[in-house]
């Protein structure tokens, strides 16, 4: 299985995760909940059970819709809209779909830590509104999240280096392919 099927496929099961998280905690839920807290973590913003299971079921699935959408669309955007390093040799024709298929896991990458991050923010909030002081936790996981994101984008530019060989000349250079 080629791995940004394997991505999509953990994306759809995170949210899957997601959408139980929310059925399984939803009846032990009070009928308020505290939905928003202040850097401190005291509890400053409160909804209904049902508005806050319907928005995070809704903001989870729609961000994946967004991931999912936005790996899509980079086979049919033009490619002078991807902006890699040294993008000029890696959407030479030759190189052009692999890059865009590699391109795309690394945005799936980034969604399903996006939905990883969601699903540890609301057990948070979920463990709060049942008694458990947690919040205390955020920053951490946080923390875990932008890490995350950041050894993407390093992975990506490591990735997307000139290859040696062409730095030596014995390759088409960078600045003379013609990506229309």
């Amino acid at each position: 299985m080629k791995k940004r099927n394997i991505l999509i496929s953990l994306l759809l099961i995170s949210v899957a995760i997601g959408v139980t998280q929310v059925a399984f905690y939803y009846p032990r839920l009070p009928n308020v909940v505290a939905t928003h807290f202040n850097a401190s973590g005291v509890a400053d913003g409160f909804s209904s059970k049902r508005t806050f299971a319907i928005g995070m079921v809704g903001l989870q699935s729609g961000l994946a819709l967004v991931f999912l959408g936005l790996s899509w669309l980079l086979r049919v955007l033009p490619i002078t809209t991807l902006n890699i390093p040294n993008r000029t040799y890696w959407m030479a024709p030759e190189r052009r779909e692999t890059t865009k298929s590699e391109v795309a896991c690394f945005l799936l990458s980034v969604g399903l830590g996006t939905q990883w991050f969601f699903i540890a923010t609301r057990q948070l909030i979920i463990l709060h509104n049942l008694g458990w002081p947690a919040m205390q936790w955020i920053w951490a996981f946080l923390i875990l999240f932008l890490c995350h994101v950041i050894g993407v984008v390093i992975l990506l530019c490591l990735r997307f280096r000139v290859p040696a060989h062409v730095t030596e000349g014995t390759d088409t250079p960078n600045d003379t392919l013609n990506l229309e």
